[in-house]
């Protein structure tokens, strides 16, 4: 059953779900990117612990953690879903090119309203609106339109194992099927794993649509070390990014409690590139919430900006939820 009762202060903390079974407390706290911090601020709230606490991730049990100070990975545990919670997020929807002379500076933005529509743990259908705002950058009109929307699928195979599976319309006017596969042993140094995509181009002119044929493979593997000191991390891509682009890119990542901020290069066949990202939640987290109803600013946003020789090199769509690397990232120490 969900608590209102010794969790009310958590809730509105912005604790996303706080949930009791059988002396298992499982919760979700999306604005804290490190888990370990979550543990801490709910052993400080709460009284008369339950012997199990555990972490959930999209009501996915990921991480444990015992009165006693052991932390663990769930294998078997499932965390009983009954509820079909209804999520509406604003996020937006930014894209940006510096540097021209004509127009030094370009910028497409606009605001997503979409609905997270939980169908059981791990499975959800993500889908809503877009409301363009501004939009020198390219010649797609200023009408509402359907925002990226898709069927997002994750699941634990193991303690160490995970996948993802993704259909639907993605970022940057992409449409198909994404598969992730990423192992993560709790508090290792190392993580390894691959995505692949099979995507075709679409567009929105208002509600009506231009598709072309899946045109677009891509297959990337990479692995990753997460150095003991300053929360860094380093990991290594190399593949087939989209349009058929081979090479490699490089990432240096550091986390916060509340953000990522990270560097990164890249060497294709279609040319260098080099830039910046973060990720954080956004002000004000949850907005207003009931049993079934949650209406919230994003839990991530992330923005991206990239300097190119040629075209743009080691490119990759960005779905409705983080990638797998950048889940689980954050369970670690």
């Amino acid at each position: 059953m969900v608590s209102f009762g010794q969790y009310e202060e958590l809730l509105q903390e912005g604790f996303d779900q706080i949930i009791e079974d059988d002396k298992i407390v499982y919760f979700e706290h999306q604005a804290l990117r490190n888990p370990l911090a979550s543990f801490k601020r709910f052993n400080e709230a709460s009284e008369d612990l339950p012997y199990l606490q555990v972490i959930s991730y999209h009501h996915m049990p990921i991480m444990g953690f015992i009165n006693e100070g052991t932390y663990f990975s769930p294998e078997k545990l499932r965390l009983k879903n009954d509820q079909k919670q209804f999520q509406i997020r604003l996020q937006p929807n930014i894209r940006t090119r510096f540097g021209y002379y004509t127009d030094p500076y370009e910028v497409k933005l606009g605001l997503i309203l979409d609905t997270r529509i939980y169908l059981a743990s791990g499975f959800s259908f993500i889908g809503g609106l877009e409301i363009p705002i501004q939009n020198n950058l390219d010649n797609q009109s200023g009408a509402i339109r359907p925002a990226p929307s898709m069927l997002n699928f994750m699941r634990k195979l193991s303690p160490s194992d995970y996948i993802a599976f993704s259909a639907g319309l993605f970022f940057v006017d992409r449409y198909g099927f994404d598969f992730e596969y990423r192992h993560q042993a709790l508090f290792s140094n190392f993580s390894y794993g691959l995505e692949t995509s099979y995507t075709g181009f679409y567009r929105f002119e208002g509600f009506r649509y231009t598709t072309r044929n899946f045109s677009s493979f891509s297959l990337i593997t990479d692995i990753e070390y997460q150095m003991p000191f300053e929360n860094l991390s380093l990991r290594l891509s190399a593949g087939r990014w989209l349009f058929e682009d081979f090479g490699f890119r490089l990432d240096l990542t550091r986390r916060f409690d509340r953000t990522e901020y990270g560097l990164y290069a890249a060497s294709t066949e279609f040319g260098s590139s080099a830039g910046f990202q973060f990720a954080c939640q956004l002000f004000p987290g949850v907005i207003a919430k009931h049993k079934k109803v949650l209406l919230r600013t994003t839990e991530e946003f992330r923005y991206k900006y990239s300097y190119d020789s040629q075209l743009p090199a080691a490119r990759r769509f960005q779905k409705s939820i983080p990638r797998l690397a950048d889940i689980l990232r954050n369970f670690n120490k």
